[in-house]
């Protein structure tokens, strides 16, 4: 995937794929859950992604190295409405956004969540 968005994407941010390159590749975008089309698609950055750099995103799996503190184990994480690329443990409702779920916490923690 490809980041052409003018700043950075951070390990753990939520995307979704905005459009192809001239080569081809998957340009990526922060997802926010405040409109359908940036809530659809989306991705955890797996890596950190420079401007103009390419990276991995994980659609199903495991993303590791992000913080987690603050939320529980188990707890139910959504894209969040209020921010780019964040994401929320309290669910966004038809009156706030789109829904979206994005996961769950499987270790709650500042740096190995």
């Amino acid at each position: 995937m490809k980041n052409e968005t003018g700043a950075a994407i951070n390990n753990g941010e939520a995307v979704y794929i905005s459009g192809t390159d001239l080569q081809g590749h998957p340009l990526i975008t922060k997802a926010r859950a405040n409109t359908s089309a940036t809530s659809a698609g989306i991705g955890l950055a797996t890596m950190d992604i420079p401007n103009n750099g390419h990276g991995w995103v994980t659609r199903y799996g495991i993303v590791r190295d992000v913080n987690t503190s603050g939320i529980a184990a188990g707890s139910t994480l959504y894209l969040s409405a209020d921010s780019a690329g964040k994401w929320t443990d309290q669910a966004v409702t038809v009156d706030t956004g789109y829904p979206f779920h994005i996961g769950r916490v499987l270790t709650s923690d500042a740096a190995n969540g």
